[in-house]
């Protein structure tokens, strides 16, 4: 098995040292002032990513630019809210007067990063902190529609306790209902539907990704591009048989 290795060395350095594994002869060696601003903006968002404050810290006082997007676009931020157990190091950024709603090369936010992978407490500071709720990305999804094909049900709720559009599509007209569908997650499509949640099929008879074309539309709406035998037995089935009565 291959050993996993830290993309940015120098972060990985600084968080042995600022817990006193090594000692700090290799800044003669390494010196943040003679590197070019990448790469300080890289080590800076990697050890956003890692949690380690005292890095960061370090990194901003040798030029790091807190909101300036790194490797793929992303921002200190966004890395940091895509990391489970990392609420700490998001409070931090915030107040150190990180954007909230700063887009990567995507156009994927924060909050969406920490939606798609269901990291509650990330999504609920960057909430507070004023994250805008149904900012989309470059397809068209915003936070509640990955949370929603990820089936993380706490985060959804947070979501729509928010004020998150229920019924926005993404760019093929999809909704977060349907994408609920898809990642055959019954728990969270009853509560998108006992909010109020539609399909937005409407969309979809107008104009369907060329992948689908085919597909009748019943057919689409029943999971059948999906994991299908998945769907069928955890949404079709017991209790849940009355989501077919709702247009599914």
């Amino acid at each position: 098995m291959a050993r996993s290795r830290c993309p940015f060395p120098s972060a990985c350095l600084l968080a042995l040292l600022a817990a006193g594994t090594i000692n700090a002869a290799w800044t003669q060696t390494s010196k943040p002032e003679q590197w070019n601003q990448s790469r300080v903006q890289a080590e800076l968002t990697t050890a956003a990513g890692m949690g380690n404050v005292d890095s960061v810290k370090y990194f901003l006082r040798h030029g790091a630019d807190l909101n300036a997007p790194s490797y793929g676009g992303v921002t200190a931020l966004e890395k940091a809210a895509e990391h489970a157990n990392n609420v700490t190091m998001v409070r931090f950024l915030i107040e150190a007067g990180a954007n909230v709603n700063a887009k990567d090369g995507k156009g994927g936010t924060a909050l969406i990063w920490a939606a798609q992978l269901g990291y509650l407490d990330n999504a609920i500071v960057l909430l507070q902190a004023g994250a805008d709720l149904n900012a989309a990305d470059a397809t068209g999804r915003n936070a509640l529609m990955y949370a929603s094909y990820g089936g993380h049900s706490d985060t959804v709720l947070a979501l729509m306790k928010a004020g998150a559009k229920l019924n926005q599509a993404d760019n093929n007209g999809t909704s977060a209902l349907m994408l609920a569908v898809w990642g055959c997650h019954a728990d969270t499509v009853q509560i998108l539907l006992q909010a109020g949640a539609t399909l937005a099929a409407t969309d979809w008879q107008k104009e369907r990704p060329p992948h689908y074309k085919d597909f009748p539309v019943k057919q689409i709406y029943r999971g059948t591009p999906a994991r299908v035998a998945c769907c069928r037995k955890n949404l079709f089935s017991g209790q849940s048989r009355r989501l077919v009565k709702n247009g599914l």
